[in-house]
């Protein structure tokens, strides 16, 4: 394959490069990769969570990108600085220059090539690199690749010379082996999501970490006992341990379809062992996930002042199931089953490390209801879901009754794609641009022919239809005052706000305004929304 192939090529001209330059020449280079490696390793974290903070686009390698730049930066820095300490070389014969500088060009490499794909395993590409693809997901399980693994594993090998090296001479308090074990396993992980709308990272804010329960195995009920029990050696001496988790959509960094999913191999348990003085941590995936289910709002009950009632639906890990949720925020716990003598110390969520907070042990109950119960019935599609009222001024709630308003994303007419060149389509909907329409002929052929907004399947799509009569009665102070009017919304009988994601403006001359922008809804202000500039028919 391509990538055993560059690296082993790679390899070579570093050995004939520093062959040629010295053995002191290449060894110095070769520390200066060591402390540069350090360094961006040390430095990396507090990069990447700044840059997810930016909520930019450059949350999406954040990453990848502070590794690979911060280990640049400092090669470069450090090797200026070695050329101008230490002008002269030390000369020693030929054969020596030529070997012992060629071995420490090797080295050099191999650490450069292990961090540049540590680096490139957490950018946000293809599960296969150039024919490299270290880990596979079948039937729900995630095992490394036998056919497709290097035949130097720079990657490993590098994580562990650092590994190593923070626990001995650069040792910091926090060793790399601890509190980020696993590190080229993980750059591989965080590029076998089963789907492709998932993204890789999140905001830190946007999760957060609740309820943490321990319980023995034994005392599970037997169903859950002899599901927890595949492919756990020994699982009578292990226990349960459940973290609930709290999720919430947040600009910048949410998965590409206003749908939240969550990919098991996005989130792994890391335990402590410790025996005498030593410590080691040892990863684990989620057995299981049980999902929120939430409950629509009965009458009776916020007339009481009561809440949804929420359920839980447990799905296992290795079933090739991902936690979805269209609502703004998701609750999921996971599942683990772990020795009893491992300690649980921070759970890893889309790259995110989170420290646990303090373990409840022995209570059944509450890890059971954490759990759920495999006999939940599914959630309710959002096409059930029950539209209450619009919401139109800030500080206060609309109670606005409209009959115009259908579950539909059909266009009011059909359009030609060859006069709507301002759109991206998927199949014969618009799925996101802006343009003004012109009347559409009569003729279309049905290739061309456009009749919807494009919506994903498991969604369902509300349209609103406002004449300039119904505008001027409802939003009549927008007409007066534009800055009084803030957004527009829908409530769903969930309490959830739902905002518009487009309009279809259409003129007097059968010309239609058309602006469809899923992934930026307008939640800022209503004058998004051409009501001022709407007249009679």
């Amino acid at each position: 394959m391509f990538a055993n192939i560059l690296i082993i090529l790679f390899l070579a001209l570093m050995f004939y490069w520093w062959g040629l330059q010295g053995f002191f020449s290449a060894l110095l280079h070769l520390l200066a990769v060591i402390v540069a490696g350090a360094l961006a390793i040390a430095l990396w974290e507090p990069l990447a969570y700044w840059l997810l903070s930016t909520q930019s686009v450059a949350t999406l390698f954040a990453w990848g990108l502070s590794l690979l730049s911060l280990f640049v930066v400092l090669l470069l820095v450090l090797r200026v600085s070695m050329d101008k300490l230490v002008p002269k070389n030390v000369q020693f014969n030929q054969a020596t220059n030529f070997v012992c500088g060629g071995a420490c060009g090797v080295l050099s490499g191999i650490l450069t090539a292990g961090i540049l794909l540590i680096g490139v395993g957490f950018m946000p590409l293809p599960a296969i690199i150039l024919g490299w693809q270290p880990l596979i997901a079948e039937g729900g399980y995630v095992a490394r690749n036998p056919d497709s693994g290097l035949w130097i594993p720079a990657d490993r090998l590098t994580e562990s010379f650092f590994a190593r090296l923070s626990s001995g001479a650069f040792f910091s308090g926090y060793p790399l082996a601890l509190y980020s074990p696993g590190l080229a396993h993980h750059a591989a992980l965080s590029r076998t999501a089963r789907d492709q709308n998932i993204t890789r990272v999140a905001v830190p804010e946007s999760i957060r970490v609740g309820y943490v329960q321990s319980i023995g195995f034994d005392t599970l009920p037997e169903g859950l006992r002899k599901d927890f029990a595949r492919g756990t050696a020994g699982a009578s001496g292990h226990q349960v341990i459940v973290v609930d988790t709290h999720w919430t959509k947040m600009s910048g960094t949410g998965d590409q379809d206003s749908t939240l999913r969550l990919d098991p191999t996005q989130v792994r348990l890391v335990n402590f062992t410790r025996a005498n003085r030593n410590v080691s941590a040892e990863v684990h995936a989620p057995k299981a996930f049980s999902v929120e289910v939430p409950q629509p709002r009965r009458s009776d009950a916020a007339e009481l002042g009561g809440e949804p009632t929420q359920l839980r639906q447990l799905m296992f890990a290795s079933a090739s199931q991902i936690a979805a949720g269209t609502r703004q925020s998701l609750k999921v716990a996971w599942i683990f089953v772990v020795p009893k003598e491992e300690e649980p110390k921070f759970i890893r969520l889309r790259s995110l490390r989170y420290e646990l907070p303090d373990m409840h042990v022995g209570n059944a109950d509450v890890a059971l209801m954490l759990i759920g119960s495999k006999d939940v019935k599914t959630p309710a599609s959002p096409r059930d879901n029950r539209i209450e009222n619009i919401g139109s001024r800030r500080g206060r709630r609309g109670s606005q009754k409209l009959e115009a308003i259908a579950l539909t994303g059909h266009l009011p007419k059909v359009i030609s794609q060859n006069s709507a060149s301002g759109f991206r389509f998927e199949g014969s909907g618009i799925a996101s641009g802006f343009q003004d329409v012109p009347q559409p002929p009569n003729n279309i052929s049905r290739k061309l022919m456009v009749d919807r907004v494009h919506h994903a399947s498991h969604l369902g799509m509300i349209r609103v239809r406002i004449d300039h009569e119904r505008a001027n009665s409802i939003l009549g102070a927008v007409m007066s005052s534009a800055g009084s009017l803030q957004v527009i919304w829908i409530d769903d009988n969930y309490g959830d706000k739902w905002y518009p994601i487009g309009f279809v403006w259409v003129k007097a001359d059968g010309t239609m305004q058309i602006k469809v922008e899923p992934d930026a809804p307008m939640n800022r202000s209503a004058r998004e929304i051409p009501f001022m500039k709407m007249r009679a028919g």
